[in-house]
């Protein structure tokens, strides 16, 4: 009797992944749904780039080895410096190509920035022999 019941259970587990199998043509598509919510609107300026050229006697001791130089730009506005950022780069003769900021550039010598409402701070940091002795293009993209 156990032997009869174990077949049959068999016989009904294939028979139902036989059953199940997929033998026919697929049948046609349903139809389309409905178009979804209008998402928000982004923002009208994605991105402004903004380049200047920033010449080596135009540094500014800020004390010990640290030299400064402070960029106005009336596109620095508040929704960039609450909620937005602002991506550096330099580049200057004999370099390949440009450079993201911050930037060490050797021996602990390097470039960082900051940022307020109207103005771009750069700063050359532990420049033991004095400011950078070379001008430099800068490149600084706005994202608000």
């Amino acid at each position: 009797m156990k032997k009869s019941i174990t077949l049959v259970a068999i016989v009904i587990a294939i028979a139902g992944i036989i059953g199940c199998s997929k033998d026919g043509a697929t049948g046609p598509a349903g139809a389309t749904g409905a178009t979804g919510p209008q998402g928000p609107a982004g923002p009208a300026t994605v991105a402004v780039t903004d380049s200047f050229y920033v010449a080596s006697g135009q540094w500014v001791s800020a004390g010990g080895n640290e030299y400064t130089y402070t960029y106005t730009n009336a596109n620095i506005t508040s929704a960039i410096v609450t909620t937005g950022t602002i991506q550096v780069e330099d580049w200057y003769v004999g370099e390949p190509g440009w450079f993201s900021w911050p930037n060490v550039v050797s021996g602990g010598a390097g470039y960082r920035f900051s940022y307020v409402v109207g103005s771009l701070t750069l700063y050359a940091d532990n420049f033991t022999s004095g400011p950078p002795s070379y001008g430099m293009s800068i490149k600084a993209t706005l994202i608000p």
